[in-house]
């Protein structure tokens, strides 16, 4: 009897498995040489990281919040991508690229949360008192509501109503030929850009009555209301739009200084934007790329919010 080694015998399992490996990068690439991501740099990050963000949240809080929900962010769409044809992609690019593909929802969902998080805390201010907002802003906004009262109470209502964890967002939208102001939420880590307008979840599946018209018509984005978008467009479809404010209402943002008191959290929240950071992404420069969108970085190196174009390129 002859006897065949016994290493042979798995050949066909190796070619089998090399045949099941998908979009993996050739070694002779250039390319192909391993990039780890790394924690996009945050401007007061030193100082909230010893003090933490000034009548808001602890330096706990913010190492919970900001640090360690990042890194875990950071690690898991690097494990996800690595070796990959994604693994050099900017983080914006793969929210645009995959908010479509449900093989990818998981690359989408830690990418999403990633941009989402960084402008969230992009937007605190580092100053012990209320940052003021301009008279050119508040003019701005006024045009959209009837005071500054009023749009605080609507987007402190709007997060607090919230039943799950989300981000709610104070937007410029292009509603029929006008750009207005809107609070806009997005539950998960749904996003708010219309180019992955079909996973920017704007709804809670939980308690979502579908045949309800009254719950359909509500803000101004709803399936019924009289700006709604036109049926031909896909789900969720808004040609512009700009984030300029945003608050996490994920629990373990708020529990570690508020614990159940969201209300309170965002009552402060508020009072800490800053306002400055808000009036810069409100009137960014149509002609200026952002380099988020443009980078072969997949890193966010700053979030000033890129221009978003009436038309979707």
């Amino acid at each position: 009897m002859i006897l065949r080694p016994i290493a042979t015998s798995r050949q066909p399992l190796l070619r089998a498995a090399k045949r099941c490996t998908l979009d993996r990068v050739p070694i002779s690439q250039p390319c192909a040489r391993r990039h780890i991501r790394s924690l996009a740099p945050l401007k007061h990050f030193e100082t909230f990281e010893r003090n933490g963000v000034p009548n808001f949240l602890s330096s706990h809080g913010f190492l919970m919040g900001w640090t360690q929900y990042q890194k875990y962010l950071t690690n898991r769409l690097d494990n996800l991508t690595k070796g990959t044809t994604l693994e050099n992609l900017p983080i914006f690019d793969i929210i645009n690229n995959e908010a479509r593909n449900p093989a990818h929802a998981n690359l989408f969902n830690y990418a999403s949360a990633l941009w989402n998080n960084h402008c969230f805390f992009e937007g605190l201010s580092p100053s012990t008192e209320p940052v003021p907002m301009s008279r050119a802003l508040e003019s701005q906004l006024l045009d959209s509501y009837p005071s500054i009262e009023t749009l605080k109470k609507t987007f402190v209502g709007t997060a607090s109503a919230m039943f799950g964890p989300g981000y709610v967002w104070l937007v410029r939208a292009k509603i029929g030929q006008q750009e207005r102001f809107r609070v806009l939420a997005t539950y998960n880590a749904g996003t708010p850009f219309p180019q992955a307008h079909w996973r920017r979840q704007p709804i809670d599946a939980n308690n979502h009555n579908e045949q309800s018209a009254v719950q359909n018509r509500v803000g101004s984005f709803g399936r019924h209301s009289a700006k709604a978008p036109d049926p031909s467009r896909p789900p969720g479809y808004i040609p512009s739009i700009r984030p300029i404010v945003c608050v996490s209402t994920w629990p373990h943002v708020h529990l570690r200084d508020y614990g159940f008191d969201k209300r309170r959290y965002l009552e402060r929240f508020w009072d800490s934007i800053d306002w400055d950071v808000a009036e810069m992404r409100a009137n960014a420069s149509k002609d200026k790329d952002d380099t988020s969108t443009n980078t072969a970085s997949p890193l966010i190196r700053r979030v000033n919010m890129p221009e978003q174009p009436a038309t979707l390129v």
